[in-house]
């Protein structure tokens, strides 16, 4: 996509010279074109050549944390551990930070 915009970009500087770059004409012509090359990436709706209008999911790169800090854990109870929080009182949450607290 990079090598695309600049190449597009590059394109539009030698047609319609340097002082294009930067206008809202030039923005709206990146837009429109990136959209057009990339459309999973935009989730716009297109026309395609036979006038239906779809939507395209946008997709989303899945990656890793730019840190490793730890992220709190998600606890699941049991059953049976719900029912001893009920008893003893406690909410949930309650007991799920007491039940971490006894396992570090």
């Amino acid at each position: 996509m990079t090598s695309a915009a600049l190449g597009l970009h590059q394109k539009l500087v030698n047609e319609r010279g340097p002082q294009f770059a930067g206008t809202d004409e030039y923005w709206a012509t990146v837009d429109k074109t990136m959209s057009r090359r990339f459309p999973e990436y935009f989730g716009e709706a297109l026309e395609a050549d036979t006038g239906d209008t779809r939507e395209i999911a946008r997709k989303r790169n899945v990656v890793a944390p730019a840190s490793r800090s730890r992220s709190p854990r998600k606890i699941v109870l049991k059953q049976s551990q719900l029912a001893i929080a009920k008893k003893l009182g406690l909410t949930p949450e309650q007991y799920a930070r007491e039940l971490v607290k006894t396992e570090n």
